[in-house]
């Protein structure tokens, strides 16, 4: 899986759900929407969702024995899915960085 980050060094802070950021739901996500986070299939499909450079994906390989789950959500876009776990193991599930600087 891919999520967009903030850094080449991702830590629990890049894998922090928009409630425990203190993020107001919008009025059509469910909570448990609000509790997850937004991750792809493929690279380019989290780079297309970045406007400003560099873009700093990051490669999660979800492992069993970390209490995760995940659901393809958001239909219309492809390869998104929402996951659910603590923000200390995401990070340390992280396997790369790709960094585009831009054109």
């Amino acid at each position: 899986m891919f999520r967009m980050v903030k850094r080449d060094s991702p830590t629990k802070d890049d894998f922090r759900s928009d409630r425990l950021l203190g993020r107001p739901r919008f009025a059509e996500d469910l909570e448990a929407d609000h509790l997850g986070l937004s991750m792809f299939e493929e690279r380019a499909q989290a780079e297309s969702m970045m406007r400003r450079y560099p873009k700093l994906i990051a490669e999660v390989r979800l492992q069993p024995g970390y209490g995760l789950a995940l659901a393809r959500t958001l239909p219309a876009v492809d390869g998104h899915y929402t996951v659910w776990g603590l923000p200390n193991d995401l990070a340390e599930l992280v396997e790369s960085v790709f960094v585009d600087d831009g054109p």
